[in-house]
């Protein structure tokens, strides 16, 4: 689980203040976070534009697809996954298609 967040609220008083207050507002966020780069496999050269999907396998061999991005012109990706979405006991894994 973690925090992300949501807003920022600003209490302004008097326009000649010079010191305000601003409370953040934190949203419960419980997703998994999952980053890396995309590289050739000859060359370690990062591959711009690859699709990353990321999918779950169940003990019955069924693929469930939980989410895609893209990677960026240095290769890195990022995807997140609401972990209420994944079943249980699956295998999750990546797969990256240029």
């Amino acid at each position: 689980m973690a925090w992300v967040p949501g807003y920022i609220r600003f209490d302004l008083g008097s326009e000649r203040q010079r010191i305000f207050r601003g409370d953040i507002v934190l949203t419960r966020n419980d997703h998994l976070v999952i980053y890396g780069v995309i590289t050739e496999s000859k060359g370690n050269k990062p591959v711009p534009g690859a699709l990353v999907n990321i999918m779950a396998r169940s003990a019955g061999g069924k693929e469930l697809p939980l989410g895609h991005s893209y990677s960026g012109s240095d290769g890195h990706y990022l995807l997140t996954v609401n972990k209420s979405s994944i079943p249980r006991r699956a295998a999750i894994f990546i797969r990256a298609m240029s």
